[in-house]
This record gives C-alpha cells, structure tokens and sequence, in this order.
C-alpha cells in the first residue's frame, strides 16, 4: 500500500522492520551534495565513479517512485549516496565509492570465537607489540565493563605495563550505556560515541590493539561492524575444543562471514588457545597446513597449562560474594586449579587433599565441624598443603567450632562462608573462567614465556612492517566531515523556513554544533512547525 502512493519528495521503500534503511531521491540533488562531501573530505576525483553509478541506479528509480518527506536532510544524508548505512544499500547493484588511504597508524581488532576469555591473549599481544615499539602502542576497547572503575581489561594493560594514557581515554563507551543505546534504537549515537573516543585515542600511536566485545549481548555482527568502522584488519582468537578440525571448522565459516562484509573485513591472523599439551604437537601440525591450504595466517598455537586454569582465593571471593571469616589480607596469596567436595569421610577428604598435584580450595558443608578442624589440624601440621576452605549453606560458624579455632590459633589459610548449598556453589565455581589480575605476577611471566615459544615471530613483524591500505568507512567520513564543521563554525542561511524538513534539518544541525542556523521566513509560521 505504502509503495502504490506516490508523493513528492523521498520515499523510503525499506519495511518497517528492515534494519536496513532504503530511500529514493527523486531529484539530482543527491550528485550534488556528493561532490561537495567529496570536496570537504578531500577525496581523489578518480574515486568517484562508483559513487556517479550509485546515484546514477538511484536517479532511474525515483523516475517511477516517490515518497513522503518526513526524514530530514540530516537523516538523508546519513542514509543516501556516499555517506549510506553501514548495510551498504547499493552494494547488491554498484559499487560504492570509498577512498582509499595508505595509513602510518596500524590497528588489530582482537576478536573472540569463543565469546569471552581474551584477557591472556591481550596482554601477550600487547606484550610483544610493546617491546617493538614501547611508547607508540595503544589499547582500546570500544565497549568496556567498569565495575569498580576502570575496565579490567584496560586496568589490567594499564597496570602492567605502566601506560601514562588516562584508563577513561582507553574506552569507548561503558557497557550500560552501550546497551541502553542499542536497546533505543540508537545504534548510531553509540557508533559515533565510539568513533570518537578511537580516533583521539589513536593520536601518536603507531599501532592500537583494540580488544573487541565479549559480553553476553556480544554478537559477531556487532564486532565485524566496529572492527569495519574503525578500520582495523580483525585477529581471531579462539579456545581448542575437541578436535583440530572443528577448530578448522569454525575459523573458515567466521572467515567466510568476514569476507561477506561490506568492505571485505581483512583478517590479519588468528590464535588457537588451550591446547591440551599432549595433543599441541599433532594439532599445531594439522592447523598449519590447513591454514596455509586456506591463505590464513597461523599466528599462533598456545597450549593448556595449570598454571593459567588457576584461581586466586580472591576471585573465588568476589564470584561467590563470600564472607571472609579468616586471611583477609592473605587472599591475593592464596590460589588453586583444584577444587576438592568434602562429601566422604575425614579420612577419604584428607587422602583426597594429599594426592593433589597443587594445593586445593576444599568445599565443605559448614555443618560438618569435624572435617573443618580435621583439615585446619593438618594444614598446621603439615600434613596437607591447602590452598583455601569454602563453608557452604551457613551465615556463620557454629560457636563450638569457632570457640576452638580462636583459642587455638590454628587458622593460617583462607576461610570463606556463603549462604548457598554446596551444589550451587559448584554450580558457580563451574561457570568461573581464570582471570589474571595486575598482581598475578606468576601468570604474567608465564604468559610471556607462552608468546615467545609458541607465537610466529614473523607475524608481529609483518603486522607492524605493513603499509596497510584501509577503507575510509561510510561513518568515518561523517565523523571526519562533523569535525572539520566543529572545528570552523560557520553561519548558513537555510531558505523555505516554512517547510518542516527545513527547520528539522536546521534543529539537528545546531543539536550537534555543526553550524548556527538562520531561517528564512515569516515567524509565526516558522514558530507554528
């Protein structure tokens, strides 16, 4: 129905739940403003003749069609011609213009396959590019998660390696304020929150690590469209799981839908992490040859090791919500890649606690008050090496236990208590992934040594060599326009006052602090839109 009636000015042809927006110009005005993006975005005359057939598919078809005019000039121009969607509504008929720039300033976007889990990755990236070039690499992340302040994932680079850059500086936006936006229908003002934080970050960096979304509403969608606006050659990471050729498996098919991205995302690389160590060696192998069959670059083949399935008693703490009943400021000291039930007798715990590699976290029902002192009578003695005790299915200790433990001093190791029964508590502890915290000296050394064994050298080499021919991304241009226009505020006199797209238009320019605006008309009717 909305398509059989004709209207003067633009007609929008999209469905109302395409997220695609689909709009006619029935005029040349289009070519127009074209060349006068092209001309304020200092784009090469030759660039241009995609953009001509774009406006050339776009002027026969208003021949035959028209539409209501309720979008402003502003919208217009965010959806038409050079400076369209991100959908690339043309792309199915011509090819888009877009210029090509050779640029100093490199970027990785890091993005994980497994949905979460990039911390160890991105502090041995960063770690290697940082000693090719100590003052010039940066690291950004679009959409952060500050719980109790900075990111962790940027507090964790930040402290580490000793970055003078401000933490705020080093995200795009925070993940509440990501969410609410997309959840409004916003999607552009947090595109343009984020451009804008990257782009004055990026500032004196030869490279930037940016380390991509991994939240529950995280989507690949949403990373190949943040890694294609901010123009950054994407490196996929990945944990091992099962075999090497569903490891194969699912590289191609994200290689795939990255090749069917507008712009044709590049993919600089990609990391398989957690091999079990008895398998590396065959699965390495088998990956190397699949990849080089598939023109991949192997960056990298990173093996499992207990030392980075390990959890500090303070992670488990702060997972749990625990009460600390004993060895505050032991936390940070205390870790395990173990957990041990106490759901036998005391001697089948304490022979179960012995034949641990490393020392355990036990999980025992604050009821049980006997394998509680059984335990922390063995610690004393040595008997045992434990790396902490849970109580479950209590608020506090029962007063004969407690009694026992403050006269007898016995208590040398973490105690924590929490409300819930033991079967959610393992319920949580198996949902916990191990986290490296800036204190976790041991981790980061291992991490280290990790990427100087097992990551191609040649890789960074190449990554930070390359000339790197990037795309200028259809919200990068209006970014870049929007800033020239801020930067030399200039007056323009708008005619036809009386027209309601008019003095849309002209409310949207000033919202934004493109211009001051001046409308020509009669007051009252101007007033009366």
């Amino acid at each position: 129905d909305k398509n059989s009636k004709r209207e003067p000015g633009i007609r929008a042809i999209h469905s109302a739940a395409s997220k695609i927006k689909v709009l006619v110009v029935p005029t040349n005005e289009e070519l127009s403003i074209t060349m006068q993006s092209v001309h304020v975005a200092q784009i090469k005359p030759k660039e241009l003749d995609a953009a001509a057939a774009g406006v050339e598919v776009v002027r026969k078809a208003s021949a035959s069609q028209h539409i209501s005019g309720e979008d402003t000039f502003a919208q217009l121009t965010r959806k038409t011609s050079l400076i369209a969607t991100k959908g690339n509504m043309l792309a199915t008929r011509t090819r888009r213009a877009s210029a090509v720039v050779t640029a100093a300033q490199k970027s990785v976007y890091l993005m994980s396959l497994s949905g979460r889990g990039t911390a160890l990755v991105e502090l041995g990236l960063y770690g290697r590019f940082f000693r090719l070039n100590p003052n010039k690499v940066g690291f950004f992340r679009p959409v952060g998660n500050r719980p109790n302040g900075a990111d962790t994932h940027v507090h964790l680079i930040h402290s580490v390696f000793k970055l003078t850059s401000k933490t705020e500086d080093m995200v795009g936006v925070d993940y509440p304020e990501a969410l609410h936006l997309m959840s409004t229908g916003k999607q552009d003002q947090l595109v343009d929150k984020i451009i804008a934080a990257y782009e004055k970050y990026r500032v004196g960096k030869a490279l930037v690590l940016i380390s991509g979304m991994s939240f529950p509403v995280q989507s690949l969608d949403t990373n190949f469209t943040l890694a294609e606006i901010l123009r950054a050659p994407v490196m996929f990471t990945m944990k091992f799981d099962t075999s090497a050729e569903r490891a194969i498996q699912n590289i191609l098919l994200h290689k795939q839908s990255l090749d069917q991205t507008p712009t044709k995302i590049k993919l600089a690389g990609v990391i398989v992490n957690r091999v079990p160590i008895d398998m590396h060696p065959q699965v390495s192998q088998t990956l190397k040859s699949a990849m080089a069959a598939a023109n991949i670059k192997l960056a990298g083949v990173l093996p499992q090791d207990e030392c980075l399935n390990s959890f500090r008693v303070n992670e488990l703490h702060q997972n749990l919500s625990s009460t600390v009943l004993y060895g505050a400021d032991s936390l940070d000291r205390f870790e395990t890649a173990r957990f041990v039930t106490a759901s036998g007798s005391v001697e089948q715990i304490l022979k179960e606690c012995r034949s641990s590699l490393s020392p355990p976290v036990v999980l025992v029902d604050a009821c049980r008050g006997e394998v509680i002192l059984a335990l922390l009578f063995s610690v004393q003695s040595t008997s045992i090496s434990l790396a902490g005790i849970v109580l479950t299915g209590a608020t506090k200790l029962a007063p004969m236990v407690s009694s026992v433990l403050k006269s007898a001093s016995l208590v040398s190791i973490p105690v924590l208590m929490v409300s819930e029964s033991m079967e959610k508590v393992i319920s949580q502890l198996s949902h916990m992934s191990p986290s490296v915290l800036p204190s976790s000296t041991r981790k980061i050394e291992f991490v280290e040594g990790l990427f100087d064994n097992h990551m191609q050298e040649e890789w960074f080499g190449s990554i930070m060599k390359q000339e790197m021919n990037v795309t200028m991304t259809p919200k990068l241009f209006q970014y870049q326009i929007f800033t020239k226009a801020r930067s030399s505020l200039r007056h323009i006199v708008l005619p036809e006052g009386n027209d309601k797209r008019v003095v849309a238009a002209a409310a949207e320019l000033v919202s934004r602090g493109l211009c001051r605006v001046s409308l020509m008309g009669v007051v009252e009717e101007v007033q009366q839109l």
